[in-house]
């Protein structure tokens, strides 16, 4: 089995609500009480969560691994990439280059 792993990460300072900008501020105010009261619920970035469903997948044994990756933070594709490189040595990992037309 071949594990390809293509992701876009976004930056730790966007969609703070999960991307919530269409529902009243009564809500609002409860899912940021849950999140500030409930261990279970509290905010985690983006990039978190990707190195820990990455984490995840390395108790597999693969064939071979693919991770493509750009952040949207710059400052996280360095230590991405050195994260990947140490989970998966042997594969091939790729920060993908952003083109602008």
């Amino acid at each position: 089995m071949v594990l390809y792993f293509d992701t876009y990460i976004v930056s730790r300072f966007s969609n703070i609500n999960g991307g919530l900008h269409n529902i009243d501020d009564e809500r609002k105010k409860c899912l940021d009480f849950v999140r500030l009261n409930e261990t279970a619920y509290k905010y985690c970035a983006k990039i978190d969560i990707v190195k820990y469903t990455l984490i995840s997948y390395s108790e597999i044994k693969w064939e071979s691994v693919i991770i493509r990756f750009e952040c949207e933070d710059f400052i996280d594709n360095y230590d991405f990439l050195n994260f990947c490189k140490k989970l998966f040595p042997q594969d091939q990992i790729q920060k993908i280059s952003s083109i602008l037309l």
